[in-house]
């Protein structure tokens, strides 16, 4: 037997799981956990691993003139069907057709968290972080009335559908809601924010591992993430653009989330 051969045949008792995160959602530190508890180090600086690189993804999408988004579903796909992948994870949206190729071998998990919340957290972390990636220098006020608003509003239906704005728009939003829905009950394990407990025990009967999850990536500006919370004009404001995602996330809780209160 090759050496190849025989490295193939140590890694096909190793699961295969894709995470795909949804920005602000907890997912470095979820993902962190779900690999270390999975799998041992030394396939952390392999192939058999893969996430999205953020630049990367943007260099490729102007040079291919091609959506963002649209990058990394391929980006995605590519590595689910190489025969010896074994974990994914990133900001990706995925598809009806993805799921559909790949859910019987792959078990999908992610993390959700309340619409409103997630929103609050995005626009505080992108207007106070050091990088320069997605940075945002609009005010508040002036944010809800940009097109970036609008996007991050719709986060979740957008991951979840596959689907860029301008296409969501043309659908009535129960459709929208319907077709994130029936994606996401594809998924093998969906977590909740609110109830990190429940997602471990769910990973654990799902894909027999335990986990500890730490936070990472936390917001750098958590005191003005808790001004805007006060401010009720505001937050009226995120909770009308958040309208088709809290749609989603509801539902989402109602199917995988029994005990939430």
């Amino acid at each position: 037997m090759t050496l190849k051969n025989m490295i193939l045949n140590k890694i096909k008792k190793y699961p295969r799981i894709a995470y795909i995160h949804v920005p602000k959602c907890g997912g470095v530190s979820v993902s962190d956990a779900i690999f270390s508890a999975t799998y041992p180090g030394w396939m952390k600086a392999t192939s058999f691993k893969s996430e999205i690189d953020l630049e990367a993804s943007r260099v490729t999408a102007e040079v291919m003139s091609e959506e963002m988004q649209k990058i990394r579903q391929i980006t995605l796909c590519e590595f689910l069907a190489r025969k010896k992948s074994r974990y994914f994870s990133g900001h990706t949206s995925i598809t009806t057709e993805i799921l559909d190729q790949f859910a019987t071998d792959w078990n999908f998990v992610t993390m959700l968290r309340n619409p409103v919340d997630r929103f609050v957290s995005e626009y505080t972390y992108n207007t106070h972080k050091r990088s320069s990636w997605a940075k945002n220098d609009a005010s508040i006020e002036e944010y809800l009335n940009l097109p970036a608003a609008e996007e991050a509003a719709t986060t979740i239906t957008r991951f979840f559908t596959g689907c860029n704005l301008a296409s969501l728009k043309k659908l009535e939003i129960n459709e929208c809601v319907n077709l994130a829905i029936v994606n996401l009950q594809k998924f093998a394990v969906v977590g909740f924010l609110h109830d990190i407990d429940a997602f471990q025990a769910s990973l654990g009967n799902h894909l027999s591992i335990s986990t500890k999850l730490a936070h990472k990536n936390s917001s750098p500006a958590s005191k003005v993430s808790n001004e805007l919370f006060d401010d009720d004009s505001l937050i009226s404001q995120v909770k009308k653009l958040s309208q088709m995602d809290m749609l989603v996330y509801e539902k989402a809780v109602s199917l995988f989330n029994k005990n939430y209160s």
